[in-house]
């Protein structure tokens, strides 16, 4: 399979940042779902803000801040009705709010990620 991706990632600055993959809720003395995360795994691939244009298709709040992650690995989609993956990027929590899932067939994904502390679970 031909990576795109990859060859990119071979000419530009991959950056690197954790992944943790959403495995359910724990409820703490309170009785307050918090959410487990899986053991973070170390990815590399391409973090770049999004434009405005994307603001605009998809909806987004433009007082939070939103990256575009491309990832030469495989992450399930995301847009359901749980608890989002996230991505661990300079110390800051993302929850992957969307995902293009092309890695079954260009061996990459593309997923948009929020700052948890803008994120708000509806």
């Amino acid at each position: 399979m031909y990576n795109l991706l990859n060859l990119a990632l071979s000419v530009i600055r991959p950056v690197y940042f954790q992944y943790q993959e959403f495995e359910g809720n724990t409820v703490n003395d309170m009785g307050i779902k918090v959410p487990k995360y899986k053991t973070a795994v170390q990815f590399r691939g391409s973090l770049q803000p999004v434009d405005s244009a994307l603001y605009k298709t998809l909806n987004l709040d433009m007082m939070k801040e939103y990256k575009r992650v491309w990832i030469p690995n495989d992450i399930r989609s995301l847009d359901r009705k749980n608890t989002p993956d996230r991505i661990v990027f300079e110390g800051n929590n993302y929850n992957v709010i969307h995902s293009i899932p092309w890695h079954h067939y260009d061996g990459w994904n593309e997923v948009v990620v929020v700052r948890e502390k803008d994120y708000v679970q509806g």
